[in-house]
C-alpha cells in the first residue's frame, strides 16, 4: 500500500520540528553551562578581591603598631589603605554581576586626583564587601573576620541586594583564610569572640566596641 502524500508530509513537518526542538534544547543546555562556568569564575574573582583586600589590611597593621585601620566608613577605609600605597585599585572592591552595579567603573584609582579622599566616581558605586573599620588588631583571634560579602544578615544569610543576589557570599579571617562559598552561616558557623560557642552573627564574632562599614544605596543613607 502506498503511502498518503498528507500523512508522508506531516511526518516531515513533525521529524523537522523535533530535531529543531532537540537542537535548541542542546543550545538552551550550552548556555546554561557557559553562564555557570563565567558565574563560578567570577566568584572566585570576588573572593580572590576579599582575600587582597584582608592582606592588604595585615600589611596596613604591621606599619601602625599592629592595628588594622581604624576609620569613620567604608570609603574612608579605602582611602587609609590607598594613601598607605598597599591598595589603590577600585577594581578590587567590586564585582561585576553585582545586581546594584548599573555602569561600568570609570574611576582608575580609589584616590581623588589630589590624594586626599576617595574617588568622586566611586561614590555611588556599589562595594561588594563589608569590613570591619575599627576595634581589630592583629593580636586578636586568628578566626576573627576582617571582611566578608556585602549583605551578611544577623541570621547568617545574605540579602537579596547582595553582589551575589542573595544566593551565599565570603568571609575572610584575620588569619588569613577564606570561607568557601557558603549559602548560610547556619552551615558554617562562626566562633563567638568570647568562647562561648558557636554563632551565625557575625557580629558576635568580632571583639566588642567594633564597628563595621558596609556600602548603602543612597536611599538608604
Amino acid at each position: 500500500a502506498r503511502m498518503n502524500p498528507a500523512t508522508k508530509s506531516h511526518g516531515s513537518i513533525w521529524a523537522g520540528l523535533i530535531v529543531i526542538t532537540g537542537l535548541l534544547l542542546l543550545l538552551a543546555a550550552v548556555l546554561v553551562s557557559a553562564t555557570r562556568k563565567t558565574n563560578c569564575g567570577l566568584r572566585g574573582a570576588a573572593a580572590s578581591n576579599l582575600r587582597q583586600i584582608a592582606q592588604a589590611s595585615l600589611i596596613y597593621a604591621a606599619d601602625h603598631r599592629d592595628r588594622l585601620p581604624k576609620t569613620t566608613d567604608l570609603h574612608a577605609y579605602m582611602v587609609a589603605l590607598a594613601q598607605a600605597g598597599i591598595l589603590n585599585d577600585p577594581a578590587l572592591w567590586v564585582y561585576r554581576l553585582d545586581l546594584l552595579l548599573t555602569t561600568d567603573v570609570a574611576a582608575a584609582t580609589v584616590l581623588n586626583p589630589d590624594g586626599t579622599g576617595i574617588n568622586d566616581a566611586l561614590k555611588d558605586v556599589p562595594i561588594a564587601c563589608t569590613v570591619v573599620i575599627s576595634g581589630l588588631s592583629v593580636n586578636a583571634e586568628a578566626h576573627t573576620p576582617i571582611a566578608w560579602t556585602r549583605g551578611l544578615q544577623a541570621d547568617g544569610t545574605w540579602s537579596k541586594d547582595s553582589p551575589h543576589e542573595g544566593e551565599g557570599g565570603y568571609i575572610v579571617f584575620l588569619g588569613g583564610n577564606i570561607t568557601p562559598f557558603i549559602k548560610s552561616l547556619k552551615d558554617h558557623p562562626l566562633r563567638r569572640h568570647d568562647g562561648n560557642g558557636t554563632t551565625t552573627n557575625i557580629l558576635e564574632a568580632l571583639p566588642p566596641g567594633s564597628r563595621i562599614g558596609e556600602w548603602k544605596p543612597v536611599t538608604a543613607r
